[in-house]
């Protein structure tokens, strides 16, 4: 909570701290909190449409899939962010990478959370759930920004190029393994089986 009321506290505390084993928890516990997202949103479809209580166990699986992918995931970009802004003349370690991904993706999932719960109030449900997610998502981006500015101790125009070529490469290697991608998620047995999904 002080991330959002207090941040420059908060990452002075962080930094202090310097406590690798806690970012890892706050990404294990975004993992999670985004898994029952996709549980709760996977139900409240299958309310609607009773032909998707037929595949509801590969509700169960997209919920594991989306803990591993966001855990793994998170992992991986704090590895990133740590090579990055290394390589731009920043000094830092994992942990300032990790802690920079970990708290905003903790962030996004609780507005994930928070969304798939609130759809299930009648007319505003959707409104409200665009509300939140729009509110927690700008402080989680900038709070990315404002991480990686403060406990790299760099500038703000370094902060931003490092972020920036962490998301282009990103979103790079996401469009040229899109169809691989695709292609395998295809050979997953239950997937195969739900109709209209491929």
């Amino acid at each position: 909570m002080k991330l959002i009321t207090k941040p420059g506290d908060a990452l002075k505390a962080m930094k202090k701290e310097k406590n690798l084993n806690k970012s890892i928890g706050i990404l294990a516990i975004a993992g999670i909190l985004f898994g029952i997202s996709v549980l709760v949103s996977g139900t409240s479809l299958a309310n609607l449409v009773p032909q998707v209580k037929t595949w509801m166990t590969g509700t169960y699986w997209a919920a594991l899939i989306t803990f591993l992918f966001v855990f793994v995931g998170g992992l991986f970009l704090g590895w990133l962010v740590k090579i990055v802004m290394t390589t731009l003349g920043c000094k830092g370690t994992y942990f300032e990478g990790l802690t920079a991904i970990a708290y905003p993706a903790f962030m996004l999932s609780v507005a994930g959370i928070i969304s798939a719960l609130v759809n299930y109030i009648p007319y505003i449900g959707s409104i409200l759930a665009f509300l939140v997610t729009v509110i927690l998502a700008c402080v989680a981006f900038a709070l990315t920004y404002r991480t990686i500015k403060e406990l790299f101790g760099t500038d703000v125009v370094t902060a931003f190029i490092g972020l920036l070529i962490v998301w282009s490469a990103v979103a790079a290697a996401g469009a040229a393994t899109i169809p691989g991608i695709m292609l395998a998620v295809g050979k997953i047995p239950f997937i195969a089986k739900v109709p209209g999904l491929i």
